[in-house]
């Protein structure tokens, strides 16, 4: 053959290729009695080693004949020639160490035997047979190399299954050369034009030119653009190119294969000046991101590797030696094997995999697709450069639709019906037609369904909208939600994509939903509306995939694409506009119904032929809100699976001509048009408590309590969550609580269903290494009541918060949840008293009597004193009593509308928490009845709001954190300068611990409760209160009639002063910045402390040493000191801890005037004096206070809001910063290393779901 050579074996420094090893089972383990001695127990599991990489299985629980099926990768170096693959089985015990059973030895020579065998001429491998390359299956009796002898195996001989192959990384990359270029062959002839080629490697980030790419052809006697080259010529093209010495190369001057000057190289991060096949950062599949530095050899290795990974690699397991017997015995050495991962399953279309979550089941699954077809569309979507402008892509796409068009409506189409039904699980019973009527596969793929089986939800409720096909599903509250998270097409506008016809018909603030119909869907699409069909206008343009990860690139996918625009004309919702979009393999768009027609919610308006395709539908934003867990998936930018075609999609509409512009302020004037009918209260239960196929479901709930019969099952379904434990007082009462309220939900007619979370105690952890678990507790509780709803699908949830973390924990489950939802507050503890302590106790007192103690001198008589007062602090349950977080949390959640009026002030021992708790049944059947869920309740003015009511009473700088949290969670905005902005007009008026003298108990004996404290306000104009709350009133309503209940709120009191004498004219919490700073610091400023303070550094990177010094007396009074707490912040505490304990030996030993602290961790609602939190960056991010150093000087400037270096200029900053190295995380696994992989700056709530 003209032009044909022999390939050379590619050189891939000391890498032979991969050993395929799957442990597939054992058989006839021994019979050994366990640690009693009482009866037989065998827990095996297999460590398998081969030179310093060890694999371990799980573990099989009690059984003498395992089966694993498990599969792993073992890279083999030339100097690995010479070992054995080493399989020993072990009897895990939990008791005691773990036992050796026994062991079998393979030589890599005999794996290594059947391995494929390149062709002598060309140096290609049989690359149709290579991946049908059977293993060696081995069945091989497990021999006892060492072990006590009293443990024999008797006359039973065990043996272990497994199979291994070995693949030559040659061989692996020449499959995955074929792969590539048979997914590019888009005429499906066998064969590459240079059209094709140039396209592929275009995906691939090559820089080859196109003198270059033509030399592929005529090396094999063949002309570009006429000839094609078959595979085996373009991987011996391919590979012989890889070959080819730099120097040898040409050199690019800006030059890409369409001849267009390149912006930037494929690769960002290295400059290289030659051609290359292949550059690339970032692997498209598992986003691995260290490509760009590699061998182009190494990239095309891996990449081949990531499409056909069967196991898990294990060249970056724990490096050691074959795993000795005392090692493996030891549970402790075989619990540390941890794999470490090349890069992170991220979720949904932002990842190299497409995740949706079936809305009935509630299951996260991975939506099927060829990985080399997912990797094509991830090369050309989604590169650090796009592809998709070019002309050559374009005609490419378009001749593919045209070619799968004709080739799907010949009748031999047919034969693909089959096994796409098959590789789909398509239902065929729900098929109108049998599978044997079709003539074409068009045909099948436009098939109809029995409509039977999707049922319209709320038939006679026109304010429902409902889905308009079986499809995949993102909902959004405005466009630019959606483009923020989903369409990244930097060109996007309304505007486009409805063209000129219709562009005058968008609406103002449009919410918007996608619709994508995968191929397996039926590909028929219904109105979700009753009203009247506009004129469609079809808008022609080119074929890019709807694919999510195609959405997500930079190119314009819905905005370029054929499609047809159709105005329906409604009276609930308006004008909204379906917009049905073309994409690669849709010929065409068919509508069934004509310009005029009246139509309802199900009726068919048109269908798809062959191939993917989406709808988007515009709504005017102040009409409709959208269900939760819609919105919920989509931020995490994840589908959700809807295979009920009609089901709804709204939780509640607007209705038009009502006169009011929001939920929030129309539910009254809208509330006959929404009302479910009586009874009809279980949105959420009904879809496992009413359909015959889920029997199971029901049959479980007949066991619980409440449930006897089928009227029982037709109510509404209301959880209890309780953050109840026994070991603190904020906790100890709540379960008694929780079961009075759901007493009384049973009382209302719903049927109640208490469950517990988890929490952790301030008080008890603080000063201690426990501390790093408290914020992440705050997500782990929302995470966990979101599970356990959304888990059981529960219709609302009422929650039952007591220490710090809880309050933002449950509401943020609330706020993803968005079913409707009540909180309950604990309540406050009494504060403590005791003859030898003058004037009440609380928490503070006890962490500030061991400074006291020190101050005077550790007498007998300070000891006593300090004794009496841990005694005596706390007397009772009931969350901390000053206006620490927790109150301040309880009481901002009261004034979001989360609460009923006076909860957040109710002592936990009084009879009106007693009442509150019986009054929840009909509060929460009254929320139910009018669908009022907590987006509708917590608005951006509800926040606001909380902001000023949390400057006014002096309230902990952890409200920062929780209510920017809680906003995300509701998907409102809300930011650290929102809190300065608030509190530049805000007085500190309320005299409460810790700043002052009272508690909570006196707010509610002296003031009437915060209520009253909160119709002050409003009267005064310093908070609207016009928002929604949970009694289905406004604030302003619930405060109003609280005061005509009770009676306004005394002034001849000093716990609250006047507006017109305030303790300080503007609020205590000040956002900071500076070169200390730069991402914003919160410092609580209460007045007492002063408005500015220098002084000098004293660093320290433990609390044990800040105390310390403290006990040596180091830290002096007179000299002017700023204390450093660093690598305290989430990522560096880890869990950013509070730094209670510090102030309060600060405040205990006399030295408040003297010392500022200033850290990137946290400060307590408890903590007083002249303290800066929050920093941002955190040390551990290499922010500015990793830099800091002993004798620094460090100005803060409460008044212009400023903390900065003062004496350090920035060249010497620059020096440190050049200098500082990352510390490695004081966490490798487990929850905390979790939080830290997962969590947000502080200046962005310190979220895990960001």
């Amino acid at each position: 053959m003209a032009g044909s050579f022999k390939l050379k074996t590619i050189p891939r420094n000391d890498l032979l290729g991969i050993v395929m090893i799957e442990i597939i089972s054992a058989h006839n383990l021994p019979r050994w009695r366990n640690i009693t001695k009482t009866s037989f127990d065998m827990d095996p599991f297999v460590i398998v080693s081969f030179h310093r990489k060890v694999f371990r299985t799980r573990v099989l629980r009690h059984t003498l004949n395992p089966k694993w099926r498990e599969k792993l990768l073992l890279h083999v170096h030339k100097n690995e020639l010479g070992f054995n693959v080493r399989c020993a089985v072990y009897d895990w015990d939990k008791m005691s160490a773990n036992d050796y059973v026994g062991e079998i030895s393979l030589e890599l020579h005999d794996i290594m035997s059947a391995a494929p065998i390149p062709n002598a001429e060309t140096g290609l491998y049989r690359l149709d047979n290579m991946q049908q390359t059977q293993p060696i299956y081995f069945n091989l009796p497990l021999k006892r190399e060492r072990g006590d002898e009293e443990q024999k195996f008797g006359f039973r001989q065990p043996t272990l299954q497994m199979s291994a192959v070995f693949q030559p990384y040659d061989a692996l990359r020449q499959r995955f050369w074929l792969e590539m270029l048979r997914l590019y062959d888009t005429n499906e002839t066998g064969g590459i034009s240079i059209d094709e080629l140039q396209t592929m490697l275009l995906s691939l980030g090559s820089t080859l030119t196109n003198k270059t790419i033509k030399g592929f052809f005529s090396r094999f006697g063949k002309e570009a653009g006429k000839d094609e080259l078959t595979f085996s010529e373009g991987i011996q093209a391919l590979e012989t190119e890889l070959l080819r010495p730099k120097p040898e190369r040409q050199i690019v001057h800006g030059i890409d294969t369409d001849g267009d000057v390149v912006d930037e190289l494929y690769s960002e991060d290295e400059e290289d000046p030659v051609e290359r096949v292949i550059q690339l950062s970032t692997c498209p599949l598992c986003l691995l991101p260290r490509l760009s530095r590699a061998e182009e050899t190494d990239i095309v290795t891996h990449l081949a590797l990531c499409t056909s990974r069967k196991g898990r690699s294990v060249d970056d397991i724990m490096v050691s030696n074959f795993v000795t017997a005392s090692q493996a015995r030891r549970k402790w050495y075989t619990n540390a094997f941890t794999i470490l991962s090349q890069g992170h399953y991220r979720i949904g279309a932002n990842s190299a995999n497409i995740l949706v979550q079936d809305r009935l089941t509630g299951q996260v699954i991975e939506e099927k697709m060829q990985v080399y077809v997912r990797l094509g569309i991830r090369l050309l979507y989604q590169g650090a450069k796009s592809h998709m402008n070019g002309a050559r892509v374009r005609r490419m796409l378009r001749n593919m639709t045209t070619r799968q068009g004709l080739k799907y409506d010949h009748p031999n189409s047919v034969r693909a019906i089959a096994p796409f039904i098959s590789f789909h699980g398509i239902k065929v019973e729900e098929m109108v037609d049998p599978v044997e009527s079709f003539t074409t596969f068009n045909d099948f793929f436009c098939r109809r369904i029995r409509m039977s089986l999707r049922p319209l939800d709320e038939p006679d409720n026109p304010c429902v909208l409902v889905s308009c096909a079986d499809c995949r599903l993102s909902a959004f509250e405005t466009v630019g939600r959606a483009t923020a998270m989903w369409i990244k097409g930097r060109q996007f506008s309304v505007g486009k994509l409805l063209g000129t016809t219709y562009q005058h018909l968008a609406p103002q603030e449009p919410s918007l939903v996608i619709f994508r119909l995968a191929p397996q869907d039926y590909h028929r699409f219904h109105s979700p509306v009753d009203g009247v069909l506009g004129e469609p206008q079809r808008i022609e343009g080119e074929y890019y995939t709807v694919n999510p990860m195609a959405i997500r690139s930079n190119i314009d996918v819905f905005g370029e694409n054929t499609r047809a625009v159709l105005p329906i004309y409604t009276k609930e919702f308006g004008t909204v506009i379906l917009t049905a979009i073309g994409a690669m393999m849709v010929g065409s768009i068919v509508f069934t119904i004509r310009a005029g027609d009246s139509v309802k919610r199900g009726d068919e308006l048109g269908y798809f032929r062959f191939g993917g395709s989406t709808l988007v539908l515009l709504v005017e934003r102040s009409r409709v809100r959208w269900d939760a867990d819609l919105l919920a998936n989509a931020s995490a930018c994840m589908e959700t699976l809807n295979m009920r075609s009609f089901a709804s999609l709204v939780s509640r509409t607007v209705m038009a001509g009502c006169g009011k512009a929001s939920f929030s302020t129309s539910c009254a004037c809208s509330q006959a048009s929404s009302r479910p009918p009586p009874g009809d209260l279980n949105r959420h239960s009904r879809l496992i408590t009413r359909p015959k196929d889920q029997g199971a479901s029901q049959a479980m709930l007949y066991a619980t309590k409440g449930i006897e019969n089928d009227e029982d099952l037709k109510r509404a379904m209301v959880g209890v969550a309780s953050v109840w434990y026994e070991g603190n007082p904020c906790n100890a009462h709540l379960l008694g609580i929780g079961q009075r309220i759901r007493d009384s939900i049973e009382n209302a007619g719903l049927t109640g269903y208490q469950f517990g979370t988890v929490g952790v105690s301030d008080g008890i952890s603080m000063g201690t290494s426990a501390m790093s678990y408290s914020l992440p507790s705050r997500d782990l509780i929302a995470d966990s009541v979101e599970s356990c709803v959304g888990g059981h699908w529960l219709d609302g949830c009422v929650v039952v918060p007591g220490c710090d973390k809880n309050m933002p924990g449950v509401l943020m489950a609330l706020g993803r949840l968005n079913r409707p939802g009540i909180m309950v507050y604990g309540g406050t503890i009494r504060p403590g008293h005791c003859g030898s302590v003058s004037g009440p106790l609380d928490i503070v007192s006890a962490f500030q009597s061991y400074g006291q103690y020190l101050a005077s001198g550790s007498t007998d008589q300070a000891e006593q004193i300090r004794y009496d007062t841990v005694r005596h602090a706390c007397p009772g349950p009931g969350a901390c009593g000053g206006m620490y977080t927790a109150n301040t949390m309880a009481s901002c959640a009261e004034i979001l509308g989360m609460t009923l009026p006076g909860s957040s002030s109710f002592p936990a021992e009084y009879p009106d928490k007693h009442k509150e708790c019986d009054s929840i049944g009909a509060a929460m059947r009254n929320l139910l009845e009018r669908n009022i869920r907590p987006r509708d309740i917590m608005t951006k003015s509800a926040f606001e709001d909380a902001i000023t009511l949390t400057m006014v009473l002096g309230g902990s700088t952890n409200a920062v954190l929780h209510l920017i949290a809680i906003a995300k969670s509701v998907g409102v905005e809300l930011t650290i300068d929102d809190f300065q902005r608030i509190s530049d007009k805000t007085p500190f008026l309320a005299n409460l611990k810790p700043s002052g003298k009272y508690v909570m108990e006196d707010v509610h004996t002296m003031l009437g409760g915060i209520p009253s404290v909160v119709h002050y306000l409003i009267e005064n104009k310093m908070i609207k209160g016009e928002h929604l709350t949970v009694t289905g009133r406004t604030l302003k309503e619930n405060c109003e009639r609280w005061v005509a209940e009770r009676g306004p709120m005394p002034t001849n009191q000093d716990l609250l002063y006047p507006i017109n004498n305030p303790i300080k004219a503007t609020g205590h919490i000040r956002v900071l910045y500076g070169n200390l700073a730069p991402g914003g610091a919160i410092a609580k400023i209460t007045g007492k402390e002063g408005l500015h303070f220098t002084g000098k550094a004293r660093v320290f990177d433990t609390e044990d040493d800040m105390v310390h010094a403290v006990e040596q007396n180091s830290i002096k009074k007179g000299e002017k000191t700023v204390v450093i707490l660093r690598y305290k912040g989430p990522k560096g505490g880890p869990g950013m801890p509070e730094m209670l304990k510090p102030t309060s030996l600060i405040m205990g030993a006399g030295l408040g005037h003297d010392v500022a602290c200033l850290t990137d961790g946290r400060f307590s609602g408890g903590s007083h004096g002249f303290v800066i939190g929050h920093v941002v960056p955190e040390a551990q991010e290499g922010g500015p206070i990793a830099l800091v150093k002993d004798g620094d000087e460090i100005t803060i400037d409460a008044e212009n809001n400023t903390i900065n270096l003062t004496n350090v200029n920035e060249k010497e900053l620059a020096r440190r910063r050049s200098e500082w190295v990352a510390r490695p995380l004081k966490v490798t696994q487990g929850g905390l290393y979790k939080y830290t992989r997962l969590v947000a700056d502080a200046s962005h709530g310190c979220v895990t779901d960001a």
